[in-house]
């Protein structure tokens, strides 16, 4: 292997082509995108999907065969799966918080890891929590709070009504923070529980709509290429006709 000026860089000469080398360096990479058909559980996302997009990154060498050059991929690092809409989002919303999320399928560095498949990839992240599940339980709970300072207040109420407990300031003061704690959360936390629910909905919806228009332009496109693959004249050399013959 021939070495250049710069320490890191490689080259080793190709016998089969005049003046050709493969160089490596350990900066040099490749990155391809790719559209993926498969039922799939993705990270971010509470559906399931029959189209996603792969992101992998290469390490990758340089092929010189004097004029021509290309590369080629090497040692996959990392292949992560996003929905449409996490690319969408990614290209679309830079420099928003820690960025967008994404289902990370194969990465080396895993090597020797107990949870590897056995195809060497990442395990599918577990099934989503429904989406309604979620809002259901959280007003449940704030449901709860209410109640139990409103029973708490009323036995506190009662138990004064009825001389059991006296009027005094402690008393009072126990049973209005009852009352104030049941207010609070009818006021506040109910309210922003719903508040939570109508923008995850909006969400969702934005999300349906750039899945489904994905899906269709690519179906579309799929469709296209096929019937253009049909019907494209077939141009020849020689003799023979460029054009088919026009029909009667």
């Amino acid at each position: 292997m021939k070495q250049t000026t710069d320490q890191w860089t490689k080259r080793k000469d190709n016998k089969d082509a005049i003046g050709g080398y493969t160089e490596t360096h350990p900066s040099y990479g490749i990155i391809g995108i790719s559209r993926v058909s498969g039922r799939g559980v993705l990270f971010g996302s509470e559906v399931q999907h029959m189209h996603f997009i792969t992101l992998t990154i290469s390490e990758a060498s340089r092929h010189v065969d004097t004029p021509r050059e290309f590369l080629t991929d090497e040692r996959q690092l990392i292949r992560i799966a996003m929905t449409d809409a996490q690319f969408a989002q990614m290209i679309t919303s830079p420099n928003q918080g820690s960025g967008v999320a994404c289902t990370i399928e194969r990465f080396s560095g895993d090597t020797g890891q107990p949870w590897l498949t056995k195809f060497g990839g990442r395990p599918s992240p577990p099934q989503p929590e429904h989406y309604t599940k979620k809002y259901k339980d959280a007003m449940g709970e704030r449901a709860d709070l209410i109640s139990d300072g409103l029973k708490a207040a009323k036995e506190k109420a009662d138990r004064l009504f009825l001389g059991e407990d006296n009027p005094t300031k402690s008393n009072l003061k126990e049973l209005s923070d009852s009352l104030r704690m049941a207010q609070m959360n009818l006021d506040q936390n109910l309210p922003y529980v719903m508040e939570e629910m109508e923008e995850g909905v909006e969400k969702r919806m934005a999300t349906a709509v750039t899945e489904f228009e994905s899906y269709v332009a690519f179906s579309l496109q799929s469709k296209g290429l096929e019937h253009l693959s049909s019907t494209a004249p077939r141009l020849t050399v020689g003799d023979q006709k460029a054009l088919p013959e026009d029909t009667k």
